[in-house]
């Protein structure tokens, strides 16, 4: 299937194009080490290539270099003895999976596995894209529903937060606090329940020494770099464990209709206008109206989300034409050009000011111009994708600067966090005034 948003971009099924086995396998990722070690997964994930290859997505970009992979497993939960998501979560799953291969008991709901995007590739969206992609083969094969047994992917940096109170946080628009939790909620997902031990890894002392550099010389909790809990660790008896919790999450399919065209970043009510683009309900919906008695860093943090929910607010139920439309005749600008410009402006300054990343333009000069507003022929759906895949980059960026006032140098100047938010505020009122324009004049719709 080629990915209309990205032309560039092409997944496909390890079944019909096995040649990407090797190539697949060897793709550089950023797993951490001690993950390769549960026994479940060593296995039985070279399995699923094997002897479920229908249910391995392979992304490849316009080279042919492989860039993303995604692993499902069909089985059978509505069947005796099951009926629940099983606490033990991906282990189960996988064992669920290929013992009723095993036995000829006919599956009725996918399990997603693994969603992996190259360690070059990251933070361009691909991983809603393979997320849409796994659910639309899921769809095609007949399924009517794909479960999550899912790894919230900023958990590592709280290991000690409990992770049934991590998964109620959220923002000020209602989306879950974590990115890949965001991810899944996006596109339809209904996050279930906790599964408190869906990977363990139990192994020598001196295999943990060697996956991690850590001493693993005192008895308790000791904290890894990305592990979502401490690693038990016993000194005395010669071995530590680590026993893994995920978020179950649901991803029902008989009523999506449009989750093949959307991704990470996009809204999840159901489109009135261009693919991607929010209905007017749900736009509306995520404008969450600032504390009026809220501190100073939760008080700049909501008006910037107020900001960004009014941008898209003005672009929701839009055509595709419509939001190309310069439709101010004494001015250049456009809806989709503004979306274009806020997510290079969320890349500046969060990912390259804050986070000091150096990632380049997401759409480059031409001639020495500014290429954001030039939107002829812009995909819509890729702009949005791509400004809510920085928005939500940009707020991970943010909280983890402890304070409003501490600062990054950049360029020669020094900035603080709170300059930072405040400048991002002042560049999304002054769009949105510019929208509010646009907008009228594109439909006569008007609101503050």
């Amino acid at each position: 299937m080629d990915d209309v948003r990205e032309p560039h971009l092409h997944i496909t099924t390890l079944a019909e194009r096995p040649e990407l086995r090797d190539e697949m396998w060897g793709m550089k990722d950023t797993w951490p080490e001690f993950t390769m070690h549960d026994p479940v997964g060593w296995m039985l994930m070279g399995r699923i290539a094997a002897e479920l290859p229908e249910y391995v997505l392979v992304a490849t970009d316009g080279t042919g270099a492989v860039v993303a992979r995604a692993f499902s497993v069909p089985f059978a939960l509505h069947t005796e003895g099951r009926g629940e998501l099983p606490p033990r979560g991906w282990d189960q799953v996988l064992m669920w999976a290929f013992s009723d291969l095993r036995h000829g008991v006919a599956p009725d709901t996918v399990s997603a596995i693994e969603i992996n995007i190259h360690a070059d590739h990251q933070g361009r969206a691909l991983s809603g894209r393979m997320l849409a992609a796994m659910r639309a083969n899921a769809r095609a094969r007949g399924f009517r529903e794909v479960v999550a047994p899912l790894r919230p992917n900023a958990k590592h940096l709280e290991p000690e937060t409990p992770i049934e109170e991590y998964v109620l946080r959220t923002r000020p628009d209602g989306l879950p606090h974590d990115p890949w939790l965001r991810v899944h909620v996006r596109a339809g997902g209904v996050v279930e329940k906790v599964c408190p031990a869906s990977m363990t890894v139990s192994a020598s002392l001196e295999e943990w020494r060697s996956w991690t550099g850590l001493p693993f010389d005192a008895r308790g909790p000791v904290v890894v770099p990305k592990a979502l809990v401490p690693v038990h660790c016993e000194p005395d008896l010669g071995y530590a464990v680590y026993v893994e919790p995920n978020v179950w999450v649901r991803h029902p399919l008989e009523d999506s209709v449009t989750d093949g065209g959307r991704e990470a970043g996009t809204e999840p009510a159901v489109t009135d206008g261009a693919a991607g683009v929010p209905g007017a309900a749900a736009a509306a919906a995520a404008r969450v109206a600032p504390s009026v008695t809220a501190g100073d860093r939760e008080s700049l943090t909501a008006f910037l989300d107020y900001q960004r929910a009014t941008l898209a607010w003005k672009c929701s139920g839009l055509t595709p034409d419509q939001l190309r439309l310069k439709a101010v005749p004494t001015s250049g600008l456009s809806l989709l050009g503004l979306v274009r410009h806020a997510a290079e402006v969320e890349r500046g300054w969060f990912a390259n000011v804050v986070r000091g990343e150096g990632r380049g333009a997401l759409w480059p000069r031409v001639n020495g111009e500014f290429a954001d507003f030039r939107v002829e022929d812009a995909d819509v759906e890729e702009a949005f994708a791509f400004w809510h895949a920085e928005c939500d980059r940009s707020r991970a960026a943010a909280a983890a600067v402890p304070s409003l006032d501490d600062t990054v140098d950049f360029r020669g100047e020094t900035y603080s966090l709170r300059y930072v938010v405040t400048h991002m505020i002042e560049e999304y009122a002054r769009h949105n005034g510019h929208a509010d324009l646009l907008r009228e004049a594109i439909d006569g719709a008007v609101g503050e």
